[in-house]
């Protein structure tokens, strides 16, 4: 069943997206919390489980980028010194605390009647919330430390002794609770045909289901989608640019109509997108210069937007002007996009090739992840993102992991669903595989 949208009277005035078969028990009491646990993001939902009913939701930056922005770097950090786990450990617990703080402050609700939390997240964040030494999953064959799901006291992760905690179950190294959360919310594995799920963040991981049972692997896509290693990246907020248009003069899309403040990882999709249909940018992700760009586009006043910066190129989409700064898309943040989505075609066709089937076999593609409901599905094909299929076999899910964590935290039912899905899915690992490597280099070019 594809996942429906805001029109479900179970979402409140959130944009999380459920199958049409879900029915929250409405059986318990209290207030339940919902976190996405993500490399480069936190987000909570906060949910009345007598009601079934969505109060509301927040998010912040995941405090751990402090020391470094992809799980590798946390890895590292955790073995670098007898400290290293116990630091990301607080890190992660007083991100929690602060977002929890922000959801009930904003929604007029007391601590004392949360009564549960459920957490979805990547293996290494899973890890690390745990207290767990992630150092198995920074080394071939990349194993975990514990397997399965995880029931315990809420006491752990700073919330009361009575209040019940679970731990979404990770399928792999590199592939966690956040995909089963995201499994789970898509009905992947109980679609007809061969149906493909992303989820788009600094870790990305990519799943091939067909007949009740899948393929996954992880790729490092890495923060450019979202927005957090970008010149002028920032988080999907109210005016984060999700696209622009180059017909004429300049104009930008930005979140809420706000004024533009930087760019999200969607927008850098589609901002790329329409610089390589306007042609300021080549196949090979090569900006052009301004004197090229006049040349050939002499009515248009788009090349006084093209500049030289030391030896990398940038195009700006906002001109300083008084109090506003300057917003720009760089070289390099090209490099980040071509990088990333290289990754996860890459990715896609090594698990495709194993099942003997070619992108132009697929029946539908699912797409979760920091990208919520901007990212515009002609600008994900225009740059190569994902594979060329119609657009009403596309789906965008939005925060496809907090929609599954919200539904274990909902229903008994969708836990044991939970559950299962990691012994449905047979795990690629990717690091050694020479046709990955050669996918990846093909996939470069936009």
């Amino acid at each position: 069943m594809i996942n429906q949208n805001s029109n479900n009277n179970i979402l409140g005035k959130g944009a999380l997206k459920f199958p049409v078969d879900f029915i929250p028990d409405k059986n318990e009491h209290g207030i339940g919390i919902a976190f996405d646990i993500g490399t480069t993001t936190l987000a909570a939902m906060l949910w009345d489980l007598s009601k079934g009913m969505l109060i509301g939701t927040s998010s912040i930056s995941n405090p751990q980028s402090n020391h470094g922005r992809d799980v590798i770097a946390r890895i590292t950090y955790a073995q670098r010194s007898k400290q290293g786990l116990e630091i990301l450990n607080k890190a992660i617990i007083k991100g929690i605390a602060d977002l929890t703080e922000t959801l009930l402050f904003e929604n007029s609700v007391e601590r004392g009647n949360i009564t549960k939390v459920v957490f979805a997240g990547n293996t290494t964040m899973s890890h690390i919330l745990l207290n767990k030494n992630p150092q198995g999953l920074g080394i071939a064959p990349f194993e975990p430390f514990y397997r399965g799901p995880v029931k315990t006291s809420g006491q752990a992760f700073g919330f009361g002794e009575d209040v019940d905690a679970y731990v979404l179950s990770s399928i792999a190294g590199h592939v966690g609770g956040d995909i089963t959360g995201g499994i789970l919310s898509s009905r992947l594995l109980e679609q007809k045909g061969l149906q493909l799920f992303i989820d788009l963040g600094t870790n990305g991981e990519i799943v091939v289901a067909r007949n009740g049972e899948g393929l996954t692997c992880s790729t490092a896509a890495g923060p450019a989608f979202e927005g957090a290693s970008l010149t002028c990246g920032i988080r999907g907020v109210p005016g984060a640019i999700t696209g622009i248009n180059l017909s004429q003069r300049i104009v930008v899309s930005t979140i809420a109509n706000k004024a533009p403040i930087g760019i999200c990882g969607s927008g850098v999709v589609s901002v790329v997108a329409e610089m390589f249909r306007a042609g300021i940018i080549s196949h090979r992700g090569r900006i052009t210069t301004r004197e090229l760009w006049e040349e050939k586009n002499q009515d248009s006043p788009n090349g006084e937007l093209i500049s030289q910066e030391g030896k990398e190129r940038i195009f700006t989409l906002i001109l300083p002007r008084g109090q506003q700064k300057a917003i720009s898309i760089s070289q390099g943040d090209i490099r980040e996009v071509q990088l990333a989505k290289a990754a996860i075609r890459g990715g896609l066709q090594t698990l495709l090739g194993e099942w003997g089937f070619e992108e132009s076999d697929l029946d539908g593609i699912h797409i979760g992840g920091a990208f919520g409901s901007t990212l515009k599905k002609e600008d994900a094909i225009e740059i190569g993102l994902i594979p060329n299929l119609e657009l009403d076999k596309i789906h965008i899910l939005g925060n496809s992991a907090g929609a599954g964590a919200s539904m274990v935290l909902l229903s008994k039912r969708e836990k044991e669903l939970a559950e299962e899905i990691p012994h449905k899915l047979e795990h690629i690992e990717l690091a050694l595989r020479e046709d990955f490597q050669n996918a990846y280099i093909r996939a470069m070019d936009f």
